[in-house]
């Protein structure tokens, strides 16, 4: 980044010169600030400000994270439609198949499904390696699609 470059050389900079440099040696003439700078070029062109929780974490994903990484998140669904959390396993796999290693924590049936996962379920005393059809997320979700109808019944207690 070009602040690192500068502490790198020891240069110090106002945030005025930074600005002017951001607008015009780095062609982002409409780049008033660092904010507008990073939207720009590092978040899709649109501050993560803008955006929703779950819009922000995507473009976050889609363009600040690239191969060959380490990324840990904690529910990155969060926020998302279905529609947009596969989107999110599209990248997801994007990155696993750029040699990047994801850890993430997860109630989201389609994330839980994404091919070659390792599912480790914390549910009891202990932490197990679980395959997707026994996981509470899928099953639950499997339950309420099948027959909404039924669970309805049982929370009104017409069952």
């Amino acid at each position: 980044s070009i602040e690192h470059e500068c502490r790198r050389m020891h240069v110090q900079i106002t945030m005025e010169q930074l600005s002017a440099i951001v607008r015009e040696d780095l062609n982002q003439p409409n780049c008033e600030t660092l904010d507008d700078f990073f939207a720009a070029v590092g978040y899709g062109g649109i501050s993560l400000h803008e955006q929703s929780h779950g819009e922000s974490m995507l473009a976050l994903v889609q363009n600040r994270f690239h191969g060959n990484g380490l990324y840990l998140m904690d529910e990155p669904e969060t926020g998302l439609s279905p529609q947009r959390q596969l989107v999110l396993l599209q990248e997801l796999r994007r990155l696993q198949n750029s040699r990047s290693q994801i850890i993430l924590a997860t109630h989201s049936p389609i994330l839980l499904g994404a091919p070659d996962a390792e599912i480790l379920s914390f549910d009891g005393h202990s932490i197990q390696l679980v395959e997707y059809e026994q996981t509470d997320s899928y099953r639950v979700t499997k339950m309420f699609i099948n027959d909404r109808r039924a669970y309805f019944c049982k929370v009104d207690g017409d069952a």
